[in-house]
């Protein structure tokens, strides 16, 4: 009978031992996938970072660039303005002279 025991609880001593096998790999495992996923998470992170620092220098030089190129049409635009009124006061002294001629011519006729 003790040997019977004996047996018993050798056999059963070998099962938590492969149970506790199982599981001490099971953790192992575990712990690689975790440190796997660690991994590839940082790694992403880090692709993501660089990602928002290129983007955000790039809109930062569209910005300047669109800045600029608005100022550039402001100042044509402005150029423009005076570029149209020195023509209107032109076309204006124009008139005045062609009626001046005009009534010279008028009153030299009518002399």
């Amino acid at each position: 009978a003790l040997k019977d025991t004996e047996t018993r609880l050798n056999a059963e001593n070998d099962s938590l031992r492969s149970e506790l096998a199982r599981h001490v790999a099971l953790h192992e495992s575990m712990q690689k996938i975790e440190a796997s996923l660690s991994t590839r998470g940082n790694e992403f992170q880090n692709r993501l970072e660089g990602e928002v620092a290129t983007l955000t220098a790039t809109l930062s030089s569209e910005k300047s660039q669109h800045s600029l190129a608005v100022e550039k049409l402001q100042n044509q635009l402005a150029d423009a303005e005076l570029s149209f009124r020195d023509a209107e006061k032109q076309k204006e002294a124009a008139l005045g002279k062609a009626l001046s001629a005009k009534d010279d011519l008028i009153k030299a006729n009518g002399e």
